[in-house]
């Protein structure tokens, strides 16, 4: 039931989607599932986040994380905990946001969850940003790509420099703006990664503009429009083979995958993608 609910969800129908995680609510309830009842409270919290009723998703999280501490369940108090920090961050209350992304942090640090520190280092180091702390926030980002050159995460030095050269631009140092740009398009050519090479494309083109450099900013942006083009074509091609064919994952990967249903065994993995 709780997949339906997902499917919902993506597709914007939020009434539907909440309507189905309340029957699953009830359903988790009455067998006395309290990772189940967790689970769907914080896929409530979700829904509500992205309908903008802060207050709402604040209470299904806070009471995801009360279950998850009286089951002692680490992996899900780091996500409800992150989870907050989203909707604090999203109401400008920072203190609050630091304060419970901080915690997520020492969790998943705890946890050697890899993708959720790299996550939580960003979103923090977005929050300092925000507060105008711009010293804080690049060291923040600095760790963040400190940590993917140590467990040789080519991909994540890729998106670290991408991160980096917005942060940058954010600040008006458009130079090294476009030139930690240009080493994640390096990285991302190296590891064919097409999707990647559009993000960084971009942001390249984007510095070069701020430095009125326009000719090479035209270039630049109509490269990774052409390839965001060609992968369009490309995944096009792929969802109509996929479709007539048959799929082969099983449903321990399909729930690991999901972003608001993992099972327990997910928790050292990166399954519950937050935002």
């Amino acid at each position: 039931m709780g997949n339906l609910g997902i499917a919902y969800k993506s597709l914007g129908e939020f009434a539907r989607a909440l309507d189905n995680y309340q029957q699953s609510l009830t359903v988790a309830r009455e067998l006395k599932d309290r990772y189940g009842e967790g689970t769907v409270l914080g896929s409530l919290g979700n829904v509500s986040f992205d309908q903008g009723e802060y207050p709402k998703a604040i209470d299904y999280y806070q009471q995801s994380l009360t279950i998850a501490q009286e089951t002692k369940f680490l992996y899900g108090q780091g996500i409800a905990l992150e989870r907050l920090g989203n909707v604090y961050q999203a109401q400008k209350d920072y203190l609050k946001s630091i304060k419970v992304y901080e915690q997520s942090l020492t969790i998943a640090q705890q946890l050697k969850n890899y993708r959720m520190v790299r996550r939580l280092l960003k979103s923090v180091s977005e929050v300092y940003l925000n507060q105008g702390n711009v010293a804080q926030a690049l060291t923040l980002q600095q760790q963040n790509l400190t940590l993917a050159k140590q467990v040789k995460d080519r991909a994540g030095e890729a998106s670290s420099q991408e991160d980096l050269a917005a942060f940058y631009y954010k600040t008006s140092d458009f130079q090294k703006s476009a030139e930690s740009a240009q080493q994640s398009l390096t990285i991302a050519r190296e590891l064919k990664n097409r999707k990647q090479e559009v993000a960084a494309l971009r942001a390249l083109g984007t510095a070069y503009f701020a430095q009125a450099d326009y000719e090479t900013a035209i270039a630049t942006l109509q490269q990774s429009l052409s390839i965001a083009r060609s992968r369009a074509g490309s995944e096009s091609d792929r969802r109509t083979s996929k479709h007539s064919g048959t799929s082969g994952q099983s449903g321990n990967q399909s729930r690991c995958n999901s972003a608001d249903a993992p099972g327990p065994d997910c928790s050292s993995g990166d399954a519950w993608i937050v935002g």
